[in-house]
Parts: C-alpha cells; sequence; structure tokens
C-alpha cells in the first residue's frame, strides 16, 4: 500500500511539472538564441515526460502495482503528448535522442496497458501517425 501512495504521487508530481512546462513547447519558429529559457522549459518538460514513461515501464514491467488502474493510462498518455511535442518541435534539439528513445519506450508502454485497457492500443499506434507527419515534411 504504502510503495503504491509513493509511487502515485512521484507520477503526480512529474504529471503536474509537465503540465507547467507544457506551455513552453513552442512551434514558432524563432532562432533558440532568442529563446534559451524557453527552450531549456520545453526539454524540462520532455524531462519530466521520459520519467514517467520509464517509471511506467519499469513498475509494469517488475511489478503489478499498476495493473487495472485507469490512472496509468492516463499518465503515459499526458507523458507522451509533450514527448511528440518536443520532437516536433525541436527535431535537433538538446534533448532529442532521449526524447525519441521515451517515445519508443512509450509505445511499449501502451501495449502493455493493451491487457486492461482499450484505448491503449489506439495510443500505441500513434508512431504511425508521426511517421506519416515526418514524411510529408
Amino acid at each position: 500500500w504504502l510503495l503504491r501512495q509513493s509511487l502515485f504521487l512521484e507520477l503526480l508530481y512529474h504529471n503536474l511539472s509537465m503540465s507547467l512546462y507544457r506551455p513552453f513547447i513552442s512551434f514558432t519558429s524563432t532562432s533558440s538564441q532568442e529563446t534559451p529559457t524557453t527552450d531549456d522549459h520545453a526539454a524540462s518538460c520532455a524531462r519530466h515526460a521520459v520519467t514517467v514513461t520509464n517509471t511506467l515501464h519499469q513498475v509494469l514491467t517488475e511489478t503489478d502495482l499498476l495493473t487495472g488502474m485507469s490512472e496509468t493510462f492516463q499518465w503515459q498518455w499526458d507523458a507522451m503528448l509533450p514527448l511528440i511535442g518536443y520532437l516536433l518541435a525541436y527535431p535537433i534539439g538538446q534533448f532529442t535522442f532521449v526524447a525519441r528513445k521515451a517515445l519508443s519506450t512509450a509505445m511499449t508502454v501502451f501495449e502493455l496497458l493493451c491487457k486492461n485497457f482499450e484505448n491503449a492500443a489506439d495510443a500505441a499506434n500513434v508512431d504511425l501517425l508521426i511517421d506519416r507527419h515526418r514524411t510529408s515534411l
């Protein structure tokens, strides 16, 4: 029980941090030299998203603490969106490689969640949409 509460608090912290930093993921075409603070905050959002993704992946593969809990899907979905946004806004950013790897891990998390949530299978297919967008640029 205590371990689950601790895990919930950690994931809630990262989720709230992502919510605060998410507006800094900007799709404007200004030079990064003009907006270093904005770029740092965008990377911070991506870092929190990576942490949520890696934490969920580890917990789902090693324990049954989150089995059947709907928050798990929501946390991963909320982490995946900033990862996608960061990758689209900063294709060669300071945190791009790590974000790409985490996005791949996020797909694995959704595949793990498919056992309990129907929507997880659809969410796991988001990478196909990203590939289509990337090839159309």
